[in-house]
């Protein structure tokens, strides 16, 4: 027999099979994970995407299912009968519909143990968004639930009402990159469409969301230009916003100080040349990207909302201004612009926080571990 069909399978769910912040993480976790202690298995409630393109390039087995609407029949009939075809010990679950997906099925077909995961506090939930969750978690049909940050775990105690014991905090976690030297700037710059003027630079690494605080930044940047007319701001991401964004800027007539320049497979070139990053978010988790502006010893401005504060202090590793107040947000990044030894003083301590507090070694370990613990309550070390 193969050794690896007698390791524990993992089957990770994910709501979407496009790239945000929840998959680049579970890519990471995937390609740092010990292989020798369980075999992964990723399906997305997408048929296709660059999550499971990615997966597939790291050797790791995929299934898009058939549609995102987690009572869609063909979806269900496909989960089942990938949990009848190849047992799993674990089925991980990434996101709402994913859990309301999964949840019946996986304790129909005997799978050991079932996470959740919580990537966000998630304001925006209603009623039946909670109804839901706890419905679906009913009759402990949720083993544990690993929350990336302190403030979403808050969440699902307070208003799902979930018990705190089966809730454990595992903060996302990088390989801190090198600070290189010879990094090319003016080769990145011409990339973007950059030009050599274009002074700050400042970084938005999101998928274009409302709730990612885009506008907000966009009335900051008009406020800043008076002062700073070489000021460029560069927007990393999907628009997810119908083209929303854009046409604010145009409205408020600082498009052509501004780079859309979409999703980015790598968004470290645009994050090492960038004198400052801002993360303008009305919620977040953990984000990836504020780890990877810390990791590059960039000067942060960011919003103080969900795990945002876990990760930067206050005048310790960045500037936390409220959210969506764009007056704050432009008067945050103006000190960061026109006090650069604060600057510089804020981007080193963020980078020495993100090597002593934040690896992806140590996310990957715990991870794992609670795998492991929570297969031992359940008497079971295997499929």
């Amino acid at each position: 027999m193969d050794l690896q069909t007698e390791l524990p399978r993992v089957l990770h769910l994910t709501s979407s099979a496009h790239i945000g912040g929840t998959e680049r993480m579970l890519l990471r976790f995937l390609e740092k994970c010990d292989r020798s202690k369980f075999l992964h298995v990723v399906a997305t409630m997408q048929p296709a995407g660059p999550l499971l393109d990615a997966c597939r390039k790291i050797e790791i087995e995929t299934l898009g299912l058939a549609s995102q609407n987690p009572l869609n029949p063909e979806s269900r009939g496909q989960l089942r009968a990938l949990l009848d075809t190849q047992p799993c010990a674990i089925v991980h679950a990434y996101g709402l519909r994913a859990d309301v997906l999964s949840r019946g099925i996986a304790r129909r077909a005997r799978v050991a143990a079932f996470v959740s995961a919580i990537r966000s506090p998630d304001p925006w939930r209603r009623r039946r968004h909670v109804w839901l969750d706890r419905w679906t978690a009913r009759g402990g049909r949720v083993g544990l639930f690993i929350s990336n940050s302190e403030a979403g775990r808050q969440s699902r105690i307070e208003r799902e009402g979930f018990a705190p014991d089966k809730i454990v905090t595992i903060h996302n976690g990088i390989d801190p990159p090198d600070l290189d030297t010879s990094f090319d700037a003016s080769a990145a710059r011409a990339q973007l469409g950059l030009e050599q003027r274009d002074r700050p630079v400042v970084a938005m690494i999101a998928n274009l969301r409302r709730m990612k605080g885009h506008l907000d930044a966009i009335v900051a940047l008009k406020l800043l230009r008076a002062n700073h007319p070489d000021i460029r701001i560069v927007f990393a991401g999907r628009d997810d916003s119908d083209g929303l964004v854009r046409e604010a800027a145009v409205a408020a007539g600082v498009e052509d100080r501004i780079v859309f320049c979409g999703f980015l497979a790598d968004p470290l070139p645009l994050m090492r040349l960038a004198d400052i990053y801002c993360m303008a978010s009305h919620w977040e988790g953990c984000p990836a990207s504020l780890l990877e502006a810390m990791a590059l010893e960039r000067p942060i401005v960011a919003t103080r909302v969900g795990g945002i504060p876990e990760l930067v202090r206050h005048e310790q590793e960045a500037l936390l201004v409220a959210p969506g107040d764009p007056v704050a947000l432009a008067e945050a990044l103006k000190v960061l612009i026109d006090d650069r030894d604060r600057a510089t003083r804020l981007a080193r301590g963020a980078r020495r926080r993100a090597m002593e507090h934040f690896t992806l070694r140590h996310m990957v370990e715990r991870i794992e571990a609670a795998y492991v613990e929570l297969l031992e309550s359940k008497g079971n070390r295997g499929t």
